[in-house]
């Protein structure tokens, strides 16, 4: 019998394989999708059909895993797998070969697991900072210093400006505690670096994922009438300040009234018109949702609960973007990592409970 050698490589497995005068057809592919925790089910191949009689042997192969996943089995199966995860996919070939080993068909079986989710909605936790976890000790110093806060080192800056004279004190099972001092026309501000305690953070994941930054705070008080206030938001890894960079914030203050607070977001130093006045929230979550790793929103919500991320609201606040420029290849709030702030303008008090970051 006249062969022409073997035809059934990867570019071609969809149609059936000739090899010399034998034409074998593969099974019509299939694919598996596992639930977050689940295991993908033993597999047995359907018949090839065509010239069978060529057929010698069957080789399993598993190729293109996101993970460890291996097959075990022989023949058409049943085939069972192991060291898979959640999040993860496979596709697994079984090729039907000739006593020469010549591959004269391709099954393909493709099994996609989802990845795990928490707090509901295809939300998942990426770090969750407890502040109560930190250590009593002095205030911090000015500059960076690393804090040991949920067993994570966090790279931790410190700065004071326009002549502020307050603190920021770490307090076991109270939180970081905000003093914002005497001065009424200073600002203290702790910049956290957050993106080197993720699992990921490629372009590629900030372009597929929008993140949420949920930052608890509670106690919080205006002692200046009509000049205290709350700057949260992001910068780029490299930029530590509130006022430079690409910093995105929310910024609240105090309305003058001892019951009110106004409410505005802003870019650097350049702020919006006020967005409401509302009731102070003495203990608040603001939540901020970055999206293409690029736009910045937020959400400001009453109590200590991290609301589900709602990026269409009409509640959620639009703070913005730079601009993206042609072929730009680095996100502007991934490059270089990302930071979240946190700061007490002009003599407002208050304690940072909680920093938790989702994906979604």
């Amino acid at each position: 019998m006249k062969r022409r050698g073997p035809i059934g490589v990867a570019t071609i497995w969809d149609a059936p394989a000739v090899s010399g005068d034998v034409v074998v057809v593969k099974p019509a592919d299939t694919t598996e999708n596992v639930s977050a925790g689940g295991t993908p089910a033993a597999k047995t191949f359907s018949s090839f059909t065509g010239d069978t009689s060529a057929i010698s042997s069957y080789q399993s192969v598993v190729v293109n895993p996101t993970g460890s996943l291996s097959a075990s089995g022989s023949g058409l199966g049943a085939y069972t797998y192991s060291g898979h995860a959640d999040g993860e996919g496979y596709t697994h070939l079984l090729h039907a070969k000739d006593a020469s080993g010549n591959i004269l068909a391709t099954a393909i079986h493709s099994i996609r697991i989802a990845p795990a989710a928490s707090s509901g909605g295809g939300v998942t936790d990426l770090l969750d900072l407890n502040f109560e976890t930190l250590a009593t000790a002095s205030p911090l110093s000015n500059g960076n210093q690393t804090l040991t806060i949920s067993g994570k080192q966090v790279s931790t800056d410190f700065s004071r400006y326009s002549g502020a004279n307050g603190t920021v004190t770490p307090n076991n099972t109270v939180g970081a505690v905000y003093d914002g001092g005497t001065d009424t026309s200073g600002t203290v501000t702790t910049s956290f670096l957050l993106s080197p305690h993720f699992d990921s953070y490629t372009a590629e994941d900030v372009r597929t994922y929008r993140y949420a930054v949920h930052v608890v705070i509670t106690d919080l008080t205006y002692p200046s009438a009509n000049n205290s206030s709350v700057f949260c938001g992001l910068n780029r890894g490299n930029t530590a300040t509130h006022n430079s960079g690409i910093a995105r914030m929310v910024y609240v203050e105090d309305a003058n009234d001892g019951t009110n607070e106004r409410t505005r977001v802003r870019r650097n130093t350049s702020a919006s018109a006020i967005q409401s006045t509302t009731a102070i929230k003495t203990s608040r979550v603001f939540t901020l949702i970055l999206t293409f790793g690029e736009i910045v929103q937020v959400m400001d919500t009453s109590g200590t609960t991290p609301p589900t991320p709602a990026p269409a609201a009409a509640s959620t606040l639009m703070v913005g973007s730079d601009s993206v420029g042609l072929a730009q290849a680095v996100p502007d709030y991934q490059g270089n990592g990302l930071r979240c702030f946190v700061s007490a303008g002009d003599a407002s008090d208050f304690t940072l409970k909680r920093i938790l970051v989702q994906r979604f």
